[in-house]
């Protein structure tokens, strides 16, 4: 298997990890201690920064270079805005895979032009 498959794979497979990851956390809205509808909106209102990482995802699958770009640009925005540099657990956690998918999109991105021109020879 060459460099762009694996590095493609690699962050694709930490995309759908991510999300699955950050979803968990909207999953407190379910305690029970209140009616189903209002766990509901707050599940879905907790839930946009998942919709927000499937629509770059998509992005990132078709156009490895944007959405490198758009991935490392969304870590800087999580950092400032969850404020994650407070602590550094966190960072690790929220921040820093961002930063890792969105360089493996951008190398994914250059690995495949090499990839291109070798199967076309």
């Amino acid at each position: 298997m060459n460099k762009y498959k694996i590095l493609n794979k690699t962050a694709k497979i930490l995309v759908i990890a991510y999300t699955i990851f950050l979803g968990l956390f909207a999953l407190d809205m379910f305690d029970g201690s209140a009616p189903w509808y209002i766990m509901l909106g707050g599940f879905l209102i907790h839930f946009i920064p998942n919709f927000i990482l499937i629509g770059i995802a998509i992005v990132a699958w078709r156009r490895e270079k944007i959405g490198g770009i758009i991935f490392i640009l969304l870590s800087i925005i999580f950092t400032v805005f969850f404020r994650t540099y407070t602590e550094f657990s966190t960072f690790l956690l929220i921040s820093v895979p961002l930063f890792l998918i969105g360089l493996l999109f951008l190398l994914s991105s250059r690995y495949k032009k090499e990839f291109v021109v070798k199967d076309q020879k």
